[in-house]
């Protein structure tokens, strides 16, 4: 989307490092969030985002309930 719309905000309230002035952000009881900051520090350059992707989980369930790897996902 555009500059200004609001994409970074959506994502901090979505991560809970932002309090929604109105309304509220409802999380599934499953849905686990990561969120990388568009600020790099902290992050080793050299890895690839795979690698901080498998740390937290080498595979993943679909929502047809079938498990495929990191790998695999990132490639669809």
């Amino acid at each position: 989307g555009d500059n200004g719309v609001g994409k970074s905000t959506l994502l901090n309230l979505i991560a809970g490092s932002l309090e929604s002035t109105k309304g509220q952000v409802v999380i599934g009881e499953t849905v686990r969030i990561a969120y990388f900051s568009q600020q790099i520090e902290g992050l080793d350059e050299s890895k690839r985002v795979i690698n901080y992707l498998q740390e937290v989980a080498e595979e993943v369930k679909t929502s047809g309930g079938s498990t495929t790897s990191i790998a695999e996902l990132l490639e669809q």
